[in-house]
Order: structure tokens, then C-alpha cells, then sequence
């Protein structure tokens, strides 16, 4: 929450997929048009203040939209800033619940335990307390699709199954601006602005510079992809999560 409007966006540094100590750790990463950020309530913390959707906004830093919430409190405005849920309307009230939940309202913020089976959230917490990191692109969300006394068991928009405490907080609905995926860039100067850089494939690459290079015309790899540097690129185990390791939905109290 801040009080002054302005404190609510800052510009964006751009670290060019590197890390820090300036190596490259993300590819075709760099350039790209300057942009904003908007610094957003991820952790939506249980709160009396009811907020108004002042507004919609586009925000060049990330694929969702940004909804402007305003609230009063002692002759002061109280600023805020969530990502869009679908369905919100302009003027609509947003909350951040504790208890005494009688209904359920797109944009409100509520612990995983109280929602219903099959509800969908996102903006969802990894960690009580350390603000939402699951479902926050455009058009995702998450579904609860067990519940325990301890445990909820989520469903990502991967697929994949998450188990999360039954404290963490999420906001109900799912994200706005679905039709984002069917953007066509149509261009690669489009890409340079939104800072991604061309991609090469290995076997177009002079043989000096990458093991997939050389051979007479187009050629196959010819060996088990590797990166440059000779390092398995694909075919690598997966961790497993905890869910998928050990757990047994039918002995922890599923319901």
C-alpha cells in the first residue's frame, strides 16, 4: 500500500539474462524498448480497508493487466495495485479476508483452506507469508483439487501438482487478458523491442563454434544435443516435487 501515487512505479533496469557477477545464465535475452514497472501487492495481507477499482492499466513489464485500487483513511487516498482478475468491474469493491467469509468475489484475497474444491485462484503463495509466486501471467490460474485439514493439493497451469500449507493466501479467479497467447509478434523487429534476441540453431553455427556446426549442407546433430560448451542439453531428470515423491492422497485426509 502506499500513500502517493507516484511511489507506486519505477523504471525498469534491464539485466540482459545475466547474472550477478555478469555471466550469461539466460539466453537471448537483451535490447528491448525501455519500460516500466509497477510494483504490485503480491502478498495481499488480511486487512479492514475495502479498496474501489479505480482503474485498468497495461503495463509494458509483464503479459496481464493492472488494476488501480484506491481506499481512504484519515483524509488520505491509500494506493494499491493488483494483478487483473477476469471479471472485475470498474467500481468494484476488493478486500483482503481473514474470516466471516459468507461469499466468494473475484479480486478477493483469501486463504487457500477456506475456498472450495475446484475453485480457481491464482496469485498463489509458495511460502505463507512470502507473497504469491504461482498463476500471475495472463490467462493462468490454479485449481484446488484436494483439501485437508493441513495440506491443499493445486493444480498449475503446467499441469503439474503442487501441495501447498493450508495458510497461504490466494486471490480467487483466474487472470485476465486470455487472448494474450494469440498475439502474432509478425515481425522480428518486434521482438528486438520486447528484448528478445535472435535464436540460432547449433547445426547453422560454423563447427568451431558450436558441436552441432559443419557437414556438408543441411546435416543432422548426429549425437545427443548438447549445448556449446558439450553439455546435455535435453533428456536431463527432473527433480521431483514432494507431492509426486512421497505422498499418499488416500492416507494423509483427503477429502
Amino acid at each position: 500500500m502506499f500513500y502517493n501515487f507516484k511511489d507506486t512505479l519505477c523504471g525498469k533496469k534491464h539485466i540482459s539474462g545475466r547474472s550477478n557477477t555478469g555471466k550469461t545464465t539466460v539466453w537471448h535475452r537483451g535490447g528491448g524498448h525501455k519500460t516500466s514497472y509497477k510494483f504490485i501487492d503480491y502478498f495481499r495481507k488480511p486487512s479492514k480497508f475495502f479498496f474501489k477499482v479505480a482503474g485498468f492499466e497495461y503495463n509494458s513489464a509483464r503479459s496481464s493487466f493492472v488494476v488501480t485500487l484506491v481506499s481512504h483513511y484519515k483524509k488520505q487516498k491509500i494506493y494499491s495495485r493488483i494483478i487483473q482478475p477476469k471479471g472485475l468491474l470498474l467500481f468494484s469493491l476488493v478486500i483482503n479476508h481473514e474470516e466471516n467469509i459468507s461469499s466468494f468475489n473475484v479480486g478477493n484475497s483469501y486463504f487457500i483452506k477456506d475456498l472450495p474444491v475446484g475453485s480457481y485462484v491464482h496469485n498463489v503463495e509458495k511460502v505463507p507469508g512470502f507473497g504469491g509466486k504461482y498463476a500471475r501471467a495472463a490467462g493462468t490460474y490454479g485449481q484446488v483439487v484436494q483439501k485437508s485439514e493441513t495440506d491443499i493439493l493445486i493444480k498449475l497451469p503446467s499441469g503439474k501438482l503442487v501441495l501447498c500449507q493450508a495458510q497461504v493466501r490466494c486471490t480467487f479467479g483466474m487472470v485476465g487478458n486470455e487472448n494474450h497467447k494469440l498475439v502474432v509478434v509478425g515481425k522480428a523487429g518486434r521482438s528486438r523491442w520486447i528484448g528478445r534476441r535472435p535464436t540460432v540453431r547449433g547445426v547453422a553455427i560454423n563447427p568451431i563454434d558450436h558441436p552441432h556446426g559443419g557437414g556438408e549442407g543441411k546435416s543432422q546433430v548426429g549425437r545427443h544435443p548438447v549445448s556449446p560448451w558439450g553439455k546435455l542439453t535435453k533428456g536431463k531428470k527432473v527433480k521431483l516435487n514432494y507431492y509426486e515423491k512421497n505422498y499418499k492422497t488416500e492416507s494423509k485426509g483427503f477429502v
